[in-house]
């Protein structure tokens, strides 16, 4: 989640799978109040398959730039089977 009084830019962003095929999807969702659960879907950023083993890059997010309360979500279909991660810079 984006700090209150705060705006993020997204410099890297990426999906790995670490079991079987996984369809993932990531979002980027605007909250109305900091810390309060995820609000209206702003737009959806990648949905793929993944095999085993494999990675993507999430160009979709790269170069983004979130107001505060933004909350970036990944959702693999399966529950433990994708590794998301996600780099950046917060400036106030």
């Amino acid at each position: 989640t984006v700090p209150a009084l705060s705006a993020a830019k997204v410099a890297s962003a990426s999906l790995h799978n670490d079991s079987a095929t996984t369809l993932a999807s990531v979002a980027v969702y605007k909250t109305h109040n900091i810390g309060g659960a995820p609000g209206t879907k702003r737009r959806i950023a990648l949905i793929t398959n993944l095999a085993a083993g494999d990675s993507t890059n999430l160009t979709e997010l790269i170069g983004s730039f979130l107001e505060a309360g933004c909350v970036i979500s990944a959702t693999p279909s399966a529950v433990t089977a994708a590794t998301f991660d996600i780099t950046g810079a917060v400036s106030s």
